[in-house]
């Protein structure tokens, strides 16, 4: 007879897999979840840090928690800036 061994999550695994279901997240190879896994870490810390510090408001997860500093920042540096008519 062959043994069967299960894994235990730790908390930090398990909201991962919670933020994957939730927004329908997929990922393409095993390298890949590990590094969105590492940046939701990361994310987590930094909420963490943020709800602690203050009490008006509370900041949680969202879709873009496993995005790394430079697609995040990407996505708001690289839109192009709207003209503005400056001959009213």
């Amino acid at each position: 007879m062959g043994a069967a061994s299960a894994a235990i999550m730790d908390e930090t695994e398990f909201a991962f897999i919670e933020y994957i279901a939730k927004h329908n997240k997929s990922y393409s190879s095993v390298e890949e979840f590990y590094t969105r896994k590492a940046y939701f870490d990361l994310t987590s810390i930094e909420i963490d840090r943020i709800n602690a510090s203050q009490s008006s408001s509370h900041h949680a997860h969202n879709k873009f928690s496993d995005w790394s500093r430079e697609e995040w920042h990407g996505m708001f540096n690289d839109r192009p800036k709207p003209a503005i008519d400056r001959k009213r």
